[in-house]
């Protein structure tokens, strides 16, 4: 099952006729369930899997407090923050990194159109937005001396996500 099935879970109109039989092959949101179900998918996985290619809420939400655990447990290992809100902040920027691959100034296209020229996007590469230490520092809105300290467990963050959507996606056979 591919990823971009997911997108069939979500309802685009309601409708309260009786199907006509036409379209006896389509694929219906409770297929998806079903899929994902057999799928063996944890919650993490499944809320994983929602919120990514849903873009659901809910599911950020529920993803967000099952890995504040793992992340608070990372930082445990090593040396426990001593600024408020660090973890909250590295987690929410991770998941950021993670779900967000998209260039955020030019959508994704690798140029910048103006009405004077075309030219080529410095925030990413052929669209892929370029995560970098100030890029992060800005979005955890720490200072670059703070962010550097715990940079480590910053990557041990992502990596922990990228192991859990590598889970996800090879489970319903989209690896």
């Amino acid at each position: 099952m591919k990823a971009e099935l997911l997108t069939k879970l979500l309802a685009k109109s309601p409708s309260f006729e009786m199907s006509s039989g036409r379209n006896h092959n389509a694929i219906t949101p409770e297929d998806i369930n079903h899929m994902l179900g057999i799928k063996k998918l944890n919650r993490k996985e499944y809320n994983f899997l929602l919120m990514k290619y849903l873009d659901n809420d809910d599911s950020k939400s529920s993803l967000f407090d099952d890995l504040y655990e793992d992340t608070y447990q990372l930082f445990y290992k090593t040396e426990l923050p001593e600024e408020k809100g660090l973890i909250r902040k590295f987690l929410n920027s991770a998941i950021v990194e993670v779900v967000t691959e998209r260039c955020f100034f030019c959508n994704g296209t690798g140029v910048i159109k103006t009405l004077a020229s075309i030219n080529k996007c410095n925030h990413c590469d052929n669209g892929i937005f370029l995560y970098d230490d100030k890029v992060r520092c800005e979005m955890t809105g720490f200072p670059h001396n703070v962010f550097i300290k715990y940079k480590e467990t910053y990557l041990e963050i992502i990596d922990m996500i990228n192991r859990l959507e590598n889970s996800a996606r090879s489970k319903i056979g989209d690896y």
